[in-house]
């Protein structure tokens, strides 16, 4: 396990995906899951340099050992924006599915921290409207496997602790507020 966040906050763009685009954890509806294999849902975090360069240099450890063994296109850990200038990576935390392998969640909000796992303690959040969005952040995480499908391969990241902290979200000013101006 290693720590992304040894000192200050990461932050989360857009929160848990409850939306897969894959397939849908059971509890959001999705088909119940054999022997009891963990499920949870994915959160996309903005990193800094220190953490970009280590998740790089893990990343390129695991392509070459991998390439060595078997063809692929390498799908790396690190995914850039040049748009928003920003770097990410996607961690999985684990909701449900034995409980030993839930990852540990704390959330910090009105001057209290509330500690809990799995689906029912973040479902209350998600239910109130918060999904984390721009949520500030700390975590530990592992690499949970190394996948191989279709000939792509690379890392999945699995989050074993993670502390969040809503933030207040970016207000958009009206730039568009004035009826005579778009009248003229």
């Amino acid at each position: 396990c290693f720590n992304l966040t040894p000192t200050g906050w990461l932050k989360t763009p857009f929160g848990f995906d409850e939306q897969s685009k894959f397939e849908k954890p059971s509890f959001l509806g999705g088909k119940e899951v054999e022997n009891g294999k963990p499920e949870g849902l994915g959160l996309r975090i903005n990193l800094e340099q220190a953490g970009i360069d280590f998740l790089t240099a893990l990343d390129e450890k695991s392509k070459q050992a991998f390439l060595n063994l078997a063809k692929a296109t390498w799908n790396p850990l690190v995914s850039e924006n040049s748009l928003f200038e920003t770097s990410s990576v996607k961690v999985f935390v684990v909701l449900k599915g034995g409980d030993d392998a839930l990852t540990k969640i704390a959330v910090v909000a009105d001057d209290k921290v509330v500690r809990g796992e799995g689906w029912d303690f973040l479902k209350t959040y998600i239910d109130a409207g918060n999904s984390f969005r721009h949520a500030e952040m700390k975590l530990v995480v592992r690499v949970k496997k190394l996948w191989n499908v279709s000939g792509k391969a690379g890392l999945k990241l699995e989050a074993t602790q993670i502390v969040l902290r809503p933030t207040e979200r970016p207000v958009e000013a009206n730039v568009f507020a004035d009826d005579a101006e778009l009248l003229a």
